[in-house]
């Protein structure tokens, strides 16, 4: 919806950072110091015997998301 215009929305950078036509900007605390959050993934360990979610959770793992 934000790509066509139609409204605002808090994305990970990451999602980004490609798309030039966006105005993009980090959001800050009192401080001044950007807002971290920490993302995570859960699964149950008989999900990981598939193939699929196997070779997912292998690309989030190393994927740099910075």
């Amino acid at each position: 919806m934000v790509r066509n215009g139609l409204g605002y929305g808090l994305l990970p950078s990451v999602l980004l950072k490609e798309d030039k036509d966006i105005k993009c900007f980090t959001i800050k605390d009192a401080h001044d110091e950007p807002l971290i959050r920490k993302t995570w993934m859960i699964y149950h360990n008989e999900t990981i015997k598939l193939k699929t979610a196997k070779e997912f959770v292998y690309f989030v793992e190393n994927y740099r998301f910075d």
